[in-house]
């Protein structure tokens, strides 16, 4: 059986923020886009493949 590529998991990106805006809470400055969906979800929508920008934050950053 294949494994299937998992996806990234915005909220571990360094690039991944909440907005103040209720109607689209979830952003990330790498791609400029703000949306009601995880990030990856709408980059994997709009071009068919997985985000290839993620980078993961620093541990400190993780547990903030």
């Amino acid at each position: 059986m294949t494994e299937q590529p998992k996806r990234p998991i915005c909220r571990h990106c360094r690039f991944y923020f909440i907005t103040w805006d209720q109607g689209v809470p979830h952003g990330c400055r790498l791609y400029q886009i703000k949306s009601q969906q995880i990030p990856s979800v709408v980059v994997k929508q709009a071009s068919g493949q997985e985000c290839a920008g993620f980078e993961s934050k620093d541990k400190k950053e993780l547990f903030k």
